[in-house]
């Protein structure tokens, strides 16, 4: 389901659909939520999104020797069945040094997901774990919130 809604608003995008124009009616209401930076269903939104919460965590370890295999895990709590989170692993340097997307058609709300790391290529350091969850009521408009930022060391022996 999760594929062919992104199917469907890719196509859409690549045609240049956009929304309809506002009701007469309605214009005074859209023209103060554009100047106040708000919108009708703002208040819903952001009750939605609060609804919608999660964290991630990976423990401090050792960079060992050679290449391996460490792990993350993740806990989210959602008002929907459908849904995404992107992570992304950063080096004490900043860089991106890994990134997962968690599905829900493939994975379940709690788990874990592994990357690798070879010592000759990682400083040693305070690492960050950042997450994106979008969740979707209907297929063509996700809801998105950001996780707390969470961190861990890796440090060499």
């Amino acid at each position: 389901m999760k594929r062919a809604a992104i199917a469907a608003l890719l196509a859409l995008a690549s045609v240049g659909v956009t929304s309809p124009a506002p009701a007469q009616e309605d214009l005074p209401e859209t023209l103060t939520s554009a100047l106040l930076g708000s919108s009708p269903s703002s208040e819903a939104q952001a009750e939605q999104q609060a609804d919608a919460t999660g964290t991630t965590h990976a423990p401090d370890r050792r960079l060992r020797r050679g290449c391996h295999t460490y792990w993350l895990s993740y806990a989210l709590q959602l008002p929907t069945d459908d849904w995404t989170l992107e992570t992304s692993v950063i080096d004490p340097r900043g860089r991106a040094v890994h990134a997962h997307m968690f599905v829900s058609d493939d994975d379940e709300t709690t788990g874990r997901g592994t990357y690798s790391l070879c010592r000759w290529a990682t400083r040693p350091g305070r690492f960050t774990i950042t997450g994106k969850l979008s969740w979707y009521d209907d297929p063509l408009e996700p809801h998105e919130v950001m996780l707390p930022i969470s961190t861990f060391r890796l440090r060499r022996p």
